[in-house]
């Protein structure tokens, strides 16, 4: 696999060939773009003990600074779990979990995971954050969405990228007769 400094100049010259390739970045370890033979082109970082490669965006789509950003941020949350964003989660169970539902079931989830409007550190979102947001919607949304979010934040337990669930305090909350 070529090591190569990633530039948008070298993004937009490397050509496909008959195989899919990968280019890593010589500044970023762990960081590169993925070439298929069709010439798609794919920023992903390699993260964890398991060497697990994780797609972070296409090419032109996402700008190689956004590539960047985002792989800095899943590599210090990888070595310190509870630094990663509520953004960065997201994104992670959007590409891992979510993708082992049924394609409208999915659709539906991430629409209603990307309605949260929580933009910091996820260990940082308290329950009064959440039950305000909540509050605002109508009491069948309002379900629904405590529902996804509920999934979210116990992946989140389950991939140690928090110690527990905000909602903990309230697991048989009834957001219809609360809020």
């Amino acid at each position: 696999m070529p090591v190569t400094t990633l530039t948008d100049l070298t993004l937009k010259n490397i050509a496909p060939i008959d195989k899919q390739l990968q280019y890593w970045d010589a500044s970023l370890p762990c960081f590169g773009c993925r070439v298929s033979p069709r010439g798609t082109k794919t920023f992903n970082v390699m993260i964890g003990k398991e060497r697990r490669l994780v797609k972070i965006g296409n090419y032109p789509g996402m700008s190689l600074g956004e590539a960047r950003r985002r792989a800095h941020e899943l590599i210090d949350a990888d070595k310190d779990p509870h630094r990663i964003t509520f953004p960065a989660a997201r994104e992670q169970f959007i590409e891992h979990h979510l993708e082992t539902l049924k394609p409208t079931t999915a659709r539906e989830q991430t629409h209603i995971i990307n309605r949260f409007p929580f933009d910091k550190q996820l260990s940082q979102v308290t329950l009064g954050e959440i039950t305000r947001f909540l509050g605002s919607l109508s009491p069948g949304s309002a379900r629904t969405s405590y529902n996804v979010l509920r999934t979210f934040l116990n992946w989140c337990v389950a991939n140690d990228y928090l110690d527990r669930s905000p909602l903990r305090k309230s697991p048989y909350m009834s957001i219809g007769a609360e809020l």
